[in-house]
C-alpha cells in the first residue's frame, strides 16, 4: 500500500513552508474548525458595523428639555417611537450570535428574535444568508464536485462581492484555500 501523509493546520502561512522542507509531497489540508472560526468572524464584524450605525444614528435628534417631562408626555413619546436607535442597536449587539447560529439550533424564541433584528436592520438577512449557505459547504455527505459547485455560485454572488466584511470572508474561500 502507498503511505499518505496529511498535515492538517490552522492556515498560518507560517506552515507552507516548514512542511515542504520537512516532508516532501505531504498533503496540506486546512481546519475546518479555523476556517469557519475565521469566516463568521468577518461576519460578526460586518453586524458590528451596522449596529454602530445604528448607535450612531441614535445620536442625532433634538436635544432633550431640562427636567422631567409630564406622565403624559412620556407615554405619548412611548407611544409614537417604539424602539429608539440606541435600543435597536443594544438589541442587536446582544443577539449578534444569531447570525452565525445554525438553523438547526434556533429556538423559536431565537427565530422571533432574529426576525425583529432583520425588520430593525434588514441588511443582517445577507450576512445570514452567507453564513447558512457558508455552511452547507461542510455538510458531511457532500461530494467534492457540490462543494465546489456550492463555493463558486457564493464566489459569484454580486451582493457577497459588494460587501467589504462578505468579500474577506469570500478570500477565506478561494478555490486554492477550499481544495485544502
Amino acid at each position: 500500500g502507498v503511505e499518505v501523509v496529511v498535515a492538517i493546520t490552522d492556515g498560518s502561512p507560517l506552515y507552507k513552508d516548514a512542511l515542504q522542507s520537512y516532508w516532501q509531497g505531504v498533503d496540506h489540508q486546512l481546519c475546518i474548525f479555523h476556517v469557519i472560526k475565521e469566516v463568521n468572524k468577518l461576519i460578526l464584524d460586518g453586524v458590528r458595523a451596522i449596529k454602530n450605525g445604528l448607535r450612531r444614528q441614535g445620536n442625532k435628534g433634538r436635544k432633550k428639555r431640562r427636567g422631567r417631562s409630564s406622565k403624559k408626555a412620556q407615554q405619548q413619546r412611548e407611544r409614537r417611537r417604539g424602539m429608539t436607535k440606541k435600543e435597536q442597536a443594544t438589541f442587536i449587539w446582544e443577539h449578534q450570535y444569531l447570525i452565525v447560529r445554525k438553523e438547526a439550533e434556533l429556538s423559536e424564541q431565537d427565530q422571533a428574535d432574529l426576525a425583529l433584528m432583520f425588520s430593525i436592520a434588514p441588511a443582517l438577512e445577507l450576512f445570514r444568508r452567507f453564513n447558512q449557505q457558508f455552511y452547507r459547504l461542510f455538510e458531511p455527505d457532500m461530494t467534492k464536485q457540490c462543494a465546489r459547485y456550492r463555493r463558486s455560485r457564493m464566489v459569484n454572488n454580486s451582493a457577497y462581492q459588494a460587501n467589504t466584511f462578505l468579500a474577506k470572508a469570500l478570500k477565506k474561500i478561494s478555490k486554492e484555500q477550499f481544495d485544502k
